[in-house]
């Protein structure tokens, strides 16, 4: 009881030292004041109130603010929504070299929301945001590249901007990279990038990327053959419900390959990717129930995956959301 009670002295303490900083301009305590009412404990949380301080931060100048402001508008927290409000603080905050507002207006541009359509204008703003190193930017900057989605279709400028978003942590854009590099996108086919660019988003918990690494590594693609390696990472995608990494998990477990034959759980994963609907699995089964040592049923291909213009981000403070 008394912890809990020191805890709220100290969030008191600390909104009557803000508020005191706010009360004589300072727009960063007036911007944290903000976040704590959105954001803190039950018993201070107070989305208008937050949003109000939150405003008055952003008409002082605070490029957060601004981003905050923009995204409470856009999807009516704490206000009535308002995407012509929200392009409105995007806009400052774009001006100011922010490249989430950028990344954000882009979409709305795009969509028409709050403004008319405007593909030309949501492309400069996409290009802005990723040259201001976005890495969602960048990833769909790269898949519009790709695709020849708003812009003409360069398959180098794809790698180039896949790389970017890849370096800096975007698990789409370390998945395209690989994918690109696997089959050759934009040149020679390089599988020792691929496998190096699949792990990254594998380590990321992408399930996708998971199976790939998982499927080189079984058939020692851009590297020697390691089947024991390549079930854990079947197990991981599986795990995550991965239909068809299931299906191959259930194909090693049958036969022995990498792991320690174990026919009950061989069959439990083919059974699970089964009744996802995957056609393997279901002859994989049949095989087993056919009696078959070795049932045919494991995938060998490499899976393409991306996604052009899509998500949002929001400041620092607040979490990242990607579709």
């Amino acid at each position: 009881m008394s912890t809990n009670n020191n805890r709220n002295e100290a969030i008191h303490d600390v909104i009557r030292l803000l508020s005191h900083l706010a009360s004589h301009g300072n727009a960063e305590a007036r911007y944290w004041l903000g976040r704590i009412h959105i954001e803190g404990p039950k018993e201070v949380r107070n989305l208008r109130r937050g949003f109000r301080h939150l405003t008055a931060a952003a008409k002082a100048g605070c490029v957060p603010a601004m981003l905050d402001v923009g995204e409470m508008h856009d999807d009516g927290v704490g206000v009535h929504k308002n995407g012509q409000m929200a392009n409105h603080w995007w806009s400052r905050a774009c001006k100011a070299g922010d490249s989430r507002a950028c990344f954000n207006l882009s979409l709305n541009c795009r969509d028409g929301i709050g403004t008319k359509r405007d593909e030309r204008k949501s492309v400069a703003l996409l290009k802005r945001s990723a040259r201001l190193g976005n890495s969602a930017a960048q990833f769909n900057l790269g898949a519009c590249y790709e695709h020849g989605t708003l812009v003409k279709r360069n398959a180098k400028l794809a790698m180039k901007w896949y790389s970017e978003g890849a370096k800096g942590g975007h698990r789409d854009a370390q998945f395209n990279l690989a994918a690109g590099y696997q089959e050759g996108l934009a040149g020679p086919k390089n599988p020792r990038a691929a496998l190096k660019w699949f792990k990254r988003a594998a380590l990321g918990e992408m399930p996708e990327a998971q199976f790939n690494l998982a499927l080189m590594l079984d058939h020692g693609i851009g590297t020697k053959p390691d089947k024991a390696s390549a079930v854990e990472w079947y197990r991981r995608a599986a795990a995550q419900g991965d239909v068809k990494a299931q299906n191959n998990l259930g194909c090693s477990l049958w036969n022995g390959e990498g792991v320690a034959r174990n026919a009950k759980e061989a069959i439990r994963w083919y059974r699970m990717a089964a009744g996802a609907g995957d056609e393997l699995a279901k002859k994989a089964l049949a095989g087993v129930q056919a009696g078959k040592r070795k049932p045919k049923g494991a995938r060998t291909g490499v899976r393409r995956r991306s996604a052009p213009l899509v998500g949002r981000t929001h400041s620092a403070s607040t979490s990242t959301r990607f579709a």
